[in-house]
């Protein structure tokens, strides 16, 4: 089985976004220009308004993961 384009896109993001919080030189501006060129070569069949989507999508979920995130970090604190 293979990934669906907007599969594809959302690991590409995911580690571009990576890229950019570890690697010091990975500028945002640098990562946008990454991650559009591989999305072009490897996410054909996206469209440009289902990429947007796609995006803001991920977006959106980052905010509340890290939330969640931080209470599971801190019942987790409270155990050890």
């Amino acid at each position: 089985m293979t990934l669906s384009d907007r599969e594809r896109a959302i690991v590409y993001k995911t580690c571009i976004d990576c890229l950019l919080q570890f690697d010091k030189g990975t500028n945002k501006e640098k990562a946008e220009l990454i991650l559009s060129q591989v999305i072009q070569e490897r996410c054909r069949h996206l469209s440009l308004e289902g990429l947007k989507e796609l995006l803001a999508d991920i977006s959106e979920e980052y905010l509340a993961g890290e939330t969640a995130i931080q209470y599971l970090i801190g019942e987790l604190d409270k155990i050890e």
